[in-house]
Formats: C-alpha cells, sequence, structure tokens
C-alpha cells in the first residue's frame, strides 16, 4: 500500500468515526432521522409535497388534510418527536418563520387571521410523531371553532 492510499484509508476512518460520534451525540439528544417518518420523507423529497416555505432548518407544507384553505405544517428538517424535543435556538427561529407563514397566508388573502396549533403526544391529537406546527389561516364565520 503506497503512502497516497495509507491516507485515504486513514481519513476513510476518520469520517467512519466521526459519523458514529454524530450518531451517538444524536441519539443522547434524542435527535434522529427516521427512516419511515413521512415528515421525514418529505424533507428528504422522497414523498411529493405542496412546499410553500423553506428556511436552513424548517420545511412549510400543505397539509393534505386541511381544517381551510392554506392550512399549513412547519416541520423541523431534523426529526424531533415533538415540539418540546427541539431546542430553545431552534424554537426561535421556528416561531420567526411561523410568523412568516401567517402573514403570508393573510397577505394571499386565505384569512384575515390565523390559528397556530401544536399537539403533543397522542393523547393530544398528535399522529406523526414528528415535531410539527399548524399554521390554519381563518376568516369570520368560517364555521371552524376556536382552538384555545
Amino acid at each position: 500500500m503506497d503512502e497516497a492510499e495509507k491516507r485515504i484509508k486513514e481519513i476513510e476512518e476518520r469520517i467512519k468515526k466521526d459519523e458514529e460520534g454524530l450518531n451517538s451525540l444524536r441519539e443522547e439528544a434524542g435527535v434522529s432521522e427516521d427512516s419511515e417518518c413521512i415528515f421525514c420523507k418529505i424533507v428528504r423529497g422522497e414523498v411529493p409535497a405542496d412546499k410553500i416555505y423553506e428556511s436552513k432548518n424548517f420545511l412549510a407544507f400543505l397539509d393534505n388534510n386541511p381544517k381551510a384553505s392554506g392550512h399549513t405544517l412547519i416541520v423541523p428538517k431534523q426529526h424531533y418527536k415533538d415540539i418540546l424535543d427541539i431546542p430553545n435556538s431552534l424554537a426561535s427561529e421556528m416561531l420567526d418563520d411561523i410568523k412568516k407563514i401567517g402573514l403570508n397566508l393573510i397577505n394571499e388573502g386565505k384569512g384575515d387571521g390565523f390559528n397556530v396549533a401544536v399537539n403533543v403526544g397522542e393523547s393530544s391529537g398528535q399522529v406523526v410523531e414528528h415535531a410539527h406546527i399548524h399554521v390554519i389561516p381563518r376568516k369570520q364565520g368560517d364555521g371552524l371553532k376556536a382552538i384555545a
């Protein structure tokens, strides 16, 4: 084995070790990528979705079972089971993105206001175990019940 081949092998071993370390840190933090998670598949582009907004760490797309026209889900690109697992630094960014999406829905005429809804755990109605927030445009007299 010549010097270049040795160097390549060393680099490959370091990369593998770094990946194992990163995966270990993700597990400790409760963060992973779930290969079967529908939202992870949408983020990876494996499942189609009507994407309406994307930032560095979040993706927003139309809900496939909307409560109102424009009902949007915002999900972190990294898999977190629910919003309790999202680090505070990302939660702040998520709130900024929610505001942008809500204002955009109003500007598009989808509503004159909007609800922001979060379900944490099965008993609250969380169906997909990937953190997500609903942004639901509202109009006066739309027939939807208040969430809170």
